[in-house]
């Protein structure tokens, strides 16, 4: 089940239907318009789906958010805005064909896909924006290590084109772009 809407400073939880006509000021941290965009990104998968970022990331979180409403503090949920905005300005200057190409494999029954931040000459590129002390993190040691649920995110995308026969011009291979926000 997606999230049913935020907390708001007092501890309320507030549904994503009443937002706009109970919104104070003086009730939030962040301003309507802001809150408005992120309510807008909340999304809840087909039944029998299985997102790729789901079995990349933490599984008991993915098991819980889809079994349980939940209301959530709409300051967790800024950066990912900054995300969605910087992914959108990416997939501008890119061949759109190439850019957040969604890919879907069957697998035990299950439709596992996802959207993959750009696919060209076997390259599968994921545009991440991080922290800055996440970023020197990956300096002084893997990627692997310190961020393995991005390695397992491209390969899971690698082995999605691999089940659809992939055809395409070279060996695939991940990339994985950071921008890092507090730099």
């Amino acid at each position: 089940m997606p999230s049913k809407g935020f907390i708001n400073r007092h501890g309320l939880p507030v549904d994503w239907a009443a937002l706009r006509e109970t919104y104070r000021p003086e009730d939030w941290t962040l301003p309507l318009p802001v809150l408005l965009a992120m309510a807008k990104g909340s999304t809840t998968p087909r039944p029998g789906d299985v997102r790729v970022t789901e079995l990349a990331g933490d599984h008991q979180q993915a098991i819980l958010r889809r079994r349980h409403d939940y209301y959530e503090k709409p300051e967790g949920g800024l950066w990912a805005l900054v995300g969605t905005a910087f992914h959108a300005l990416m997939e501008k200057h890119v061949d759109s064909e190439d850019a957040e190409r969604q890919v879907f494999a069957e697998v035990n029954g299950l439709r596992v896909g996802g959207r993959m931040d750009w696919l060209q000459e076997g390259v599968i590129t994921d545009w991440k924006t991080t922290s800055a002390i996440g970023v020197k993190i990956m300096n002084l040691s893997t990627v692997e290590k310190e961020k393995p649920e991005w390695v397992k995110q491209l390969t899971l995308y690698k082995a999605i084109l691999c089940l659809n026969g992939w055809t395409g011009a070279g060996a695939l291979r991940g990339e994985v772009h950071v921008l890092s926000r507090d730099w």
